[in-house]
């Protein structure tokens, strides 16, 4: 349960929750089940409601993958704003780049002649 765990905390510092209390709430759960899934195996339908709150995929919330929400729940602004970017390599490797930074992670492309600049 240490990745539902923690993805759900990167989602609540992410989204501005101060509390697992505070989660639980909004969740219409009740005291303390969020807490109990450190050592119990939580019910679907309670990790669905953290999943509609934060608005991301069941997989997502149990590390079976890093998508947080599957395509055909993008809004089409998302799609086309996605598509646009892939379409143009010097925009996809700034995004790379720039998530790379925001993750503090090194990208995974190599430099451009655009970027050596």
């Amino acid at each position: 349960m240490d990745v539902l765990l923690n993805r759900i905390r990167d989602l609540m510092d992410s989204a501005g929750v101060k509390s697992i209390a505070q989660l639980e709430v909004m969740c219409d759960l009740k005291p303390q089940t969020i807490g109990k899934w450190k050592t119990s195996t939580p019910s679907i339908d309670k990790v669905a409601k953290v999943a509609r709150y934060f608005d991301v995929s069941l997989d997502y919330l149990l590390g079976v993958t890093d998508i947080k929400k599957p395509a055909e729940h993008y809004t089409q602004q998302e799609l086309d704003l996605l598509d646009f970017i892939l379409s143009d390599p010097e925009l996809l490797d700034y995004a790379v780049r720039l998530q790379s930074r925001r993750t503090h992670q090194p990208s995974p492309l190599p430099a451009t002649n655009e970027t050596k600049k």
